[in-house]
C-alpha cells in the first residue's frame, strides 16, 4: 500500500514538473525567447543591461548639462536686472 501511495505521489510529481516545463518553454517562445539556448538568452541580457546602464548614463549626463546652461543664465538675468 505505502509502495503504491509513494509511486502515486512520485507519479503526480514528474507529471507536475513536466506540465511546469512545457507551461514555461511554451511561455518563454510566446514572447520570443527560446529557452532551449541558455547562452543566447544571457548575451541578450547582458547586451540589454549594457543598454540600459548606457541610456541611464547618457540621460544622468544631459541632466547635468542642462543645469549647468540654466543656472548661470537664470544668475546672469539676475544679475543683468540688478545692475540696470
Amino acid at each position: 500500500m505505502q509502495l503504491e501511495q509513494k509511486s502515486r505521489e512520485h507519479l503526480i510529481k514528474e507529471v507536475a514538473r513536466t506540465a511546469a516545463k512545457e507551461a514555461v518553454y511554451e511561455m518563454m517562445l510566446t514572447i520570443g525567447v527560446d529557452s532551449k539556448n541558455p547562452k543566447e538568452i544571457q548575451a541578450d541580457l547582458i547586451y540589454l543591461n549594457r543598454l540600459r546602464k548606457g541610456v541611464e548614463y547618457v540621460n544622468m549626463r544631459i541632466k547635468a548639462v542642462m543645469v549647468a546652461v540654466i543656472v548661470p543664465s537664470i544668475l546672469m538675468l539676475i544679475w543683468n536686472s540688478i545692475r540696470s
